[in-house]
């Protein structure tokens, strides 16, 4: 009976990793694409306590090779409502590398600053599920906590951020400060 039991365990854990690998390929495509959420005054108002008020995912493999097998970076930009300066570019950014898990993808950066899910919305969005990440300004090192990093907490109206597909050019801005390559695993 044992016997029997070993084949069909092996083929339902290669049935899960290539359903974890499909669904990372239909949230990501193999072209580069952003999804943007710029919140409005009606809905700031109604949640005080969020911080996010644009944010931005950037998917370019066209920049970012995939670092190995099943793992995909890419970059959360965002404003939040105090703005570190007046121009129309983000002010802070976090990076990381996302493999498939169950209802999507799993994002961490390299540094401990959180995580995040990301997971397939209605019409083609998407929605990022914050675990409490750490943003970093954008005059800051990327790969470590800077001294004017601000953490998002889940509880506070920062808990999920439903994203539009963008249908124009992503206009990635690659500072030489921020995380515009991910790096080398």
């Amino acid at each position: 009976m044992q016997l029997t039991f070993v084949p069909v365990l092996a083929a339902s854990l290669i049935l899960t990793a290539t359903t974890m690998v499909m669904a990372e390929s239909q949230l990501l495509p193999d072209r580069d694409t952003c999804w943007e959420r710029i919140y409005d005054d009606a809905h700031l108002k109604a949640h005080p306590r969020q911080q996010v008020v644009q944010i931005r995912l950037f998917h370019l493999p066209s920049r970012w090779p995939r670092p190995a097998l099943g793992v995909t970076f890419v970059e959360l930009e965002m404003n939040l409502r105090t703005r570190t300066h007046g121009s129309d570019a983000f002010d802070y950014s976090l990076g990381g590398f996302c493999k498939p898990s169950p209802g999507g993808l799993r994002c961490e950066p390299e540094w401990h600053a959180g995580s995040w899910q990301i997971e397939p919305g209605a019409n083609g969005s998407l929605i990022v599920r914050n675990d409490d990440i750490t943003v970093n300004p954008f005059s800051s090192a990327a790969e470590e906590r800077s001294e004017d990093a601000v953490t998002l907490k889940a509880a506070n109206d920062e808990a999920a951020w439903r994203l539009q597909r963008m249908a124009g050019p992503c206009n990635y801005d690659a500072r030489p400060s921020s995380s515009a390559a991910p790096p080398r695993h």
